[in-house]
């Protein structure tokens, strides 16, 4: 077990970890003979049989941007992070090989304070500083006032005074706002007049520095929206895999062989090998010719990037962006010895991949359209209506498809109207109302590991915006004491789940499908299922807090999912508004017990008395809508309705008293459901026996 912390420079770290295990091999049966004695003696001083070794690193970078005046607003971390893993294979199989993998997470990490840059030009620290209102002092004199007096007895302010030094000699003598004082050179050498007067140039900066301009407020609006963006967050993270089974070497010092040389110092710090670096490994002889050989070499990607924003146009005002990618990938293969039936050699067999992909979207201009679950809506059919479109354009990028005929309903045989790379785009187009003859086409090629079949796609920023400055408005601040407003998007694209399909051809590498069959042609990558959720969270909301103690809260919400099956072409729309009111007033004492008296000490029931009302309405409903069926019809669907009132009352420390009343009402939308409703209340004490 190794373990070692190495700060190379300030900024540079490194963290190593090793793990190996090692078994001490004895021969069969007693060891009752010098030549068994010898064996494990020399398995025991050549230190085992290594059955396992694990090894992890990790390289840490901040970049030293403190250190740069131009760049000290920004934060930028670097982390590389390395795992090698050699599993030795069972000595009742050997002949299958060691298991040796390896894994690297790259990930950068960068913090923009904006504020910080725009406090370096005066100007714009002058628009961000919040302006004071001067309060005068009553204690201070009057200046007119003193000169008027000073005007009737005579004086002027170059009078001697009672020592016979002139006041203006005083005058001179002081440091004046933005000039250079004078130093006293009276006594002193050249060395310490030098020092003193770069000790006041020094204060002098920092004088000049501090007084800030003076912003008119046209100037200060326009410089606030120009330097709204505060902070900027990004995150992005790498992580790639690889399992190569079969392998036939062993490892040595850090995981290298160094006899064999194998399998390279790349491989040990992280590199992930493509086919061509695989198949000269196995010329080599490093892996298992052995005709049992099932176990399948691995590859995995996993891609993440994050990206927030602040921004705050003017005070109070804050908006919140968020953008989010999630790629994942997994490829696996059989490399397997052929030679007893074709005399070729290591073979790779079985190629396939699947993943996900997952990212913000901005989807809700179809959003507010009329929704009826019995009825196809509009957008249903301009989907239907945007493939055709899709097929003529697939022909006219396809080289294989260039001499198709065109069917009677409009559509290039091989692109139909079910064809996937036909019905994806058309989809994302009717439901994000774009042009399906500029909308992004899927990639029908897997050059590599880290390629996307759907980079097409661009992740888009949600957002939350906020606003609580309206209790600080003129008139407001005598009604309200808090005043919220916020309003949020949220939405996702996501494919949860694709594969490679086993017929897909490409002979001319093209980057096109050449195989087709009955639906079309067969891509690249198969996805069974596309989903768009968005919802504003919320569309609006409104919290207020009054000067009298009472609380005030709506909400409204909108929401909306939509999940395309591309296994029977159906559609399945869910649609979701909520409505949330809220009421909260806290009294002190109820008229018609405040004269009342209990205890011995008669101690009058005037405390606080709160009371509540709470009421929700949720409206859902799913509507599942098959292609060209023409037809659409619920499969789901409620109303749920809720009313709260309640009425708390603190008798004394001790005991408080709660009067409730809840009632919840389910009522479905379609007929194998029956209506419910749950109806609560009661009277509510509660005793508190600690000291």
């Amino acid at each position: 077990f190794y373990i070692m912390q190495w700060n190379l420079t300030k900024s540079i770290s490194m963290d190593y970890m090793a793990t190996n295990n090692a078994r001490i091999d004895e021969p069969f049966g007693r060891i009752d003979t010098k030549a068994k004695k010898d064996s494990v003696r020399k398995n025991l001083y050549k230190g085992g049989r290594n059955t396992s070794f694990q090894q992890n690193i990790t390289f840490a970078y901040t970049v030293p941007t403190q250190k740069i005046p131009l760049l000290d607003w920004t934060t930028v971390r670097a982390s590389y992070n390395v795992k090698y893993n050699w599993q030795a294979a069972s000595l009742l199989a050997r002949q299958l090989g060691n298991i040796l993998s390896n894994g690297s997470t790259r990930s950068i990490n960068a913090e923009l304070n904006f504020e910080q840059l725009y406090d370096k030009w005066k100007f714009l620290r002058a628009v961000n500083t919040q302006s004071e209102k001067k309060v005068p002092d009553p204690a201070a004199p009057d200046k007119k006032a003193d000169d008027k007096k000073n005007n009737k007895t005579g004086k002027n302010k170059n009078d001697k005074s009672a020592d016979g030094k002139t006041t203006a000699g005083k005058n001179n003598s002081l440091k004046s706002k933005g000039s250079m004082p004078v130093i006293d050179t009276t006594g002193k050498t050249k060395k310490q007049i030098r020092k003193e007067r770069r000790a006041a140039k020094r204060a002098l900066r920092l004088e000049n520095k501090n007084n800030l301009p003076e912003v008119g407020a046209v100037a200060k609006t326009v410089g606030r929206l120009i330097t709204s963006v505060k902070r900027v967050g990004i995150q992005y993270t790498e992580d790639l895999g690889t399992t190569l089974p079969g392998y036939m070497d062993s490892t040595g010092s850090l995981g290298y062989n160094f006899k064999s040389r194998e399998p390279g110092w790349g491989f040990i710090l992280g590199y992930q090998p493509d086919t061509n670096w695989i198949n000269k490994l196995g010329d080599r002889g490093k892996f298992s010719r052995d005709t049992l050989v099932s176990a399948l070499i691995q590859q995995r990607y996993n891609q993440k990037l994050a990206i927030t924003a602040q921004v705050s146009p003017f005070r109070d005002f804050n908006i919140d962006l968020n953008l989010d990618k999630t790629f994942d990938k997994n490829y696996s293969e059989l490399y397997k010895d052929t030679s007893e039936v074709d005399n070729v050699g290591l073979t790779r067999l079985s190629p396939y991949a699947m993943g996900s992909f997952n990212i913000s979207y901005i989807a809700f201009k179809t959003l507010f359209q009329k929704f009826n679950p019995n009825e196809v809506s509009e957008t249903f059919k301009q989907f239907e209506a945007n493939r055709a479109v899709l097929s003529q354009r697939l022909k006219t990028l396809n080289p294989y498809a260039s001499g198709n005929g065109t069917t009677p309903d409009g559509y290039v045989q091989g692109y139909g109207r079910y064809a996937q790379d036909v019905v994806i785009p058309a989809f994302i187009a009717a439901y994000t109302k774009k042009d399906p003859s500029s909308i992004k086409l899927l990639k029908n090629s897997n050059p590599g590991l880290r390629s996307n079949p759907f980079s097409g796609l661009i992740p888009k920023p949600n957002w939350t915006v906020s606003y609580s400055g309206l209790s600080r408005l003129a008139g407001l601040d005598k009604v309200f004491t808090t005043f919220n407003l916020r309003h949020g998007y949220h939405s996702s694209l996501s494919m949860n789940s694709f594969n490679s399909a086993l017929y897909f051809q490409d002979p001319f590498r093209v980057g096109f499908p050449y195989f087709r069959d009955s639906v079309g042609y067969i891509p690249y990558f198969l996805v069974p299922n596309i989903t768009i959720q968005e919802s504003f969270d919320p569309m609006i909301e409104v919290d207020m807090t009054f000067t009298n103690q009472m609380t005030f809260r709506f909400e409204y919400r909108k929401s909306r999912q939509l999940s395309l099956s591309l296994i029977d072409y159906q559609l399945a729309e869910n649609r979701s508004e909520e409505v949330t009111f809220g009421f909260n007033w806290r009294k002190r004492g109820i008229p018609f017990l405040k004269n009342v008296k209990i205890g011995k000490n008669g101690e009058k029931l005037d405390n606080d008395v709160t009371f509540r009302f709470d009421f929700s309405l949720r409206d859902d409903a799913t509507a599942n809508t098959k292609l060209d069926q023409n037809t659409s019809f619920g499969t789901s669907g409620q109303k749920v309705i809720r009313i709260a009132p309640s009425i708390d009352y603190v008798l004394n420390k001790r005991v408080s008293l709660k009067l409730y009343f809840e009632q919840n009402r389910n009522i479905p939308k379609i007929s194998n459901s029956f209506p419910i409703t749950n109806t609560r209340g009661g009277l509510q004490v509660r005793i508190s026996l600690s000291q």
